[in-house]
């Protein structure tokens, strides 16, 4: 009798919200007063945009050896130098920020010398280039060229360069279709470690991949240690059957509090992602097979795994990656792909 009380209770609530839905889609309002009352879907990731406000108005935008503010603003300096045609005012709103950010960063101990250098680098072009008699482009620049920081001293030049001088390759498409073709979803390897080398290697090529502004918001926790490995594989729903076969384990974790406002929250995902494909194609080419895990948004499953991970609620799981040598008698799903002509769309 309980059991069917509860079945009933349940049925009467989604026809509930089977007609409240068509009713509250309308509008933004309605919509958040529809998941407030059936939903906490989005209460995890609420409460980890906030958060990440708060972690990057204590932080000031700077990240350890790196900061997220700095290379925003440098990123967007060297847009401003490479535009056709360049003007020789622009970068007002965010010029003084992006000086004060490189003070503060360079006085910090351990901070990155490359990051400082191509600061340095861009920042001394564009008062080069730029009209340094407009007083806000004056005042920053008085404040600029009183900065010591002895360790950029000598460093090479980091500047925007032409077409032409770019890093060559000689991959054809043929090759790199080959390559793709060979990176499949592998779900049986061999029961040996991933050397911590090849994942480093493989992490450099990901971080070639195009990123937001430059600020690379995505760190890769490698978990081959038990029980910790044990415990994270069972998590996403996607692992049932072969988790127990996985012997090492790639978190790919985004952090929130790279970005001062809520409308950036979906960027990790994407600056993740591009990263992710690139790390697994790096690792064909080092003998290793992967399969990305999906990762749903669950805040229970979220919580767990930012306990097991020890992650503060900011920085947010965007996918698992299972990697290791493959087992050459394992089986890999066909998974037939579409067509081209089924996702261009000539408009």
């Amino acid at each position: 009798m309980k059991v069917f009380l509860v079945k009933k209770i349940k049925h009467l609530i989604q026809n509930f919200q089977n007609i409240m839905l068509p009713l509250c889609s309308g509008s933004g309002f309605a919509s958040s007063l529809y998941f407030t009352i059936f939903s906490r879907d989005f209460y995890y990731e609420h409460k980890a945009v906030l958060q990440a406000q708060i972690a990057y108005s204590k932080s000031s935008g700077i990240h350890g050896d790196s900061s997220a503010l700095l290379r925003r603003n440098i990123h967007r300096l060297e847009k401003g130098l490479i535009m056709r045609p360049r003007r020789n005012i622009f970068a007002l709103e965010y010029l003084l920020e992006t000086v004060e950010v490189y003070k503060s960063a360079g006085s910090r101990k351990g901070f990155s010398i490359s990051e400082l250098m191509w600061a340095k680098s861009i920042l001394d072009e564009y008062f080069l280039v730029v009209d340094c008699n407009h007083p806000d482009i004056f005042y920053a620049s008085q404040v600029y060229f009183k900065i010591k920081l002895p360790d950029v001293i000598g460093q090479t030049k980091k500047l925007p360069y032409i077409q032409v001088d770019k890093a060559k390759h000689n991959v054809s498409y043929n090759q790199f279709m080959d390559l793709c073709l060979a990176r499949r979803s592998t779900r049986w390897f061999d029961q040996k470690n991933v050397e911590d080398e090849k994942i480093q290697q493989a992490a450099s090529i990901a971080l070639q991949a195009p990123s937001a502004c430059n600020r690379q918001p995505y760190e890769f926790y490698m978990v081959q240690s038990q029980p910790l490995l044990s415990q994270l594989v069972t998590l996403p729903g996607g692992t049932a059957g072969f988790a127990t076969n996985i012997p090492c384990l790639i978190a790919v974790v985004g952090d929130l509090s790279y970005y001062p406002h809520a409308r950036d929250r979906h960027v990790i995902y994407i600056d993740g992602s591009l990263a992710s494909m690139q790390f697994m194609l790096a690792l064909e080419t080092l003998g290793l097979a992967s399969c990305p895990i999906n990762w749903p948004e669950l805040h229970t499953l979220d919580a767990k795994v930012a306990k097991l991970l020890g992650l503060p609620q900011y920085k947010r799981v965007v996918m698992f990656i299972a990697v290791g040598y493959p087992d050459k008698s394992g089986y890999i799903a066909y998974s037939e792909k579409k067509a081209s002509a089924d996702i261009v769309r000539k408009l």
